[in-house]
């Protein structure tokens, strides 16, 4: 059962436009637990991020904009599109807060947009792509938009940890319309075919704090970031609650 099977493209980005606008995200990050995912994912994107430099970067689905101040001192010129009109005016709040300078565009849905060919210089893509009509589509939107050598940076959830295996449950058998994480070995396929070659490859969340309560203690938190020195380390790095992955657009 899939989300294609239940809905067509524009009944599932209406779903998913009244589900955003009306979805307080900032919320999530402010427990323990949240605090938590949000420094992991952070440093896991400033870590794939470190030493480059680009142009242009696009941010696909950004949300409230709590990424900004991570890329943005990597870019020159920064766009955020979304689905959702009320995170797109939270994203520029978030920039006007870190003095970013910043241009929106709202999307109809990601896996068809409205851009030219060889656009940006880096696409970065944060925990949407399990929330998109087609992900292969996407991927291959990517591929287009990027210039030839530009970076297309993921971070995704991991099908093959503890919590994407529970989520994909919950996709097959109980919600539909919830989000199908990613089959890393599939999303490194699909990169490949599209002529992107993967240059970096990490796990991240390796604790998996998901599967805790969202109070969880200060001791707790201090192992599940300790465990976070095995996200480069395989074959653990390919277990943790997300994949990280930089490839580039070959000429």
């Amino acid at each position: 059962m899939t989300e294609k099977a239940q809905f067509n493209r524009e009944e599932f980005a209406k779903l998913k436009r009244e589900t955003w606008n009306s979805t307080d995200y900032g919320s999530w990050f402010k427990p323990a637990r949240g605090q938590v995912i949000d420094m992991l994912e952070k440093d896991a994107l400033a870590r794939a991020l470190k030493g480059l430099s680009y142009e242009t970067a696009l941010d696909v689905g950004i949300g409230n904009g709590r990424l900004l101040p991570i890329y943005a001192p990597h870019a020159r010129k920064i766009v955020g599109l979304d689905i959702s009109s009320e995170q797109l005016e939270t994203a520029m709040q978030t920039a006007r807060e870190h003095n970013i300078t910043l241009e929106v565009k709202l999307c109809g849905e990601a896996s068809k947009i409205d851009l030219p060919d060889s656009s940006f210089d880096l696409i970065i893509c944060s925990r949407v792509l399990q929330h998109v009509y087609d992900w292969r589509e996407s991927v291959s939107e990517f591929a287009r938009i990027l210039k030839p050598e530009g970076d297309l940076l993921l971070l995704t959830y991991n099908r093959f940890s503890i919590y994407g295996l529970q989520k994909l449950y919950q996709h097959k058998f109980i919600n539909p319309t919830k989000g199908r994480f990613q089959n890393p070995v599939a999303l490194s396929k699909e990169l490949k075919k599209n002529g992107l070659r993967i240059d970096y490859s990490s796990g991240a969340l390796i604790g998996q704090p998901e599967l805790f309560h969202k109070n969880l203690s200060s001791l707790t938190s201090k192992f599940i970031r300790g465990l976070e020195k095995l996200s480069g380390v395989p074959p653990v790095k390919y277990l943790g609650g997300r994949q990280v992955i930089r490839a580039k657009k070959l000429v």
